[in-house]
């Protein structure tokens, strides 16, 4: 009678570096950066919300426009990032994000406008933080 061998040919050494790359894979896709959902708004010094601002996060291609209410949606690594505020005849904002797990946070731009290039005001961007419920 034969008997039946679970191997089939597999040394114990090709079966532990599978095993190893396998974990290696879970490993490397694990530790890669999730992402947020950042909100926010863009207005002018008055108050007035402004539609198609461009928001581009630093050093990527990744964008979006503000909408008729001056607001945008983005999704950004939970790392830290830089996002870029730009509409003609404003000066461009940048804002540093550095989320943290468990908050939610929306971002109020004020964009000054670039009239007069010796002007001192300068754009801002506040960024709040609240606690998901």
């Amino acid at each position: 009678m034969m008997k039946a061998s679970w191997n089939n040919g597999i040394t114990t050494r090709s079966c532990i570096t599978f095993l190893l790359s396998v974990g290696l894979l879970f490993l490397s896709w694990g530790a890669s950066a999730q992402r947020i959902e950042l909100k926010g708004q863009v207005m002018d010094t008055s108050g007035k919300v402004l539609p198609g601002v461009n928001v581009i996060e630093k050093g990527t291609s990744n964008g979006t426009a503000t909408d008729s209410n001056g607001r945008f949606t983005i999704s950004i690594p939970d790392t830290e990032s830089t996002l870029i505020f730009h509409f003609m005849e404003f000066k461009s904002a940048e804002q540093k994000i550095n989320p943290q797990k468990g908050y939610s946070y929306e971002l109020k731009v004020t964009l000054v406008e670039d009239k007069l290039k010796y002007r001192k005001d300068k754009s801002s961007a506040v960024l709040s933080k609240q606690a998901f419920q």
